[in-house]
């Protein structure tokens, strides 16, 4: 039942990390380009500082869940 089971929950796994990946990637593009806005003085406004301090904060969240992820299917193939 556990074999069955893991069977299931793996290619969630990895599809949920490719997809992870994807966001990581994303939104590492668009705080580099908020920036390029703010430096280059296109846009100063409060607004895009805090689009950009929410893109780190969901920058980190995804990294978080990345990393756990992966801690996660690293124990379990470890364990099985």
């Amino acid at each position: 039942m556990v074999r069955t089971t893991a069977r299931l929950v793996g290619p969630f796994y990895r599809r949920y990390d490719r997809q992870a990946q994807i966001v990581e990637e994303e939104l590492d593009e668009s705080i580099y380009w908020m920036e390029i806005v703010q430096e280059t003085g296109i846009d100063r406004s409060a607004r895009l500082e805090e689009l950009k301090a929410e893109a780190h904060e969901l920058l980190a969240i995804f990294v978080a869940s990345i990393k756990t992820l992966r801690a996660k299917s690293t124990k379990g193939r470890e364990s099985g």
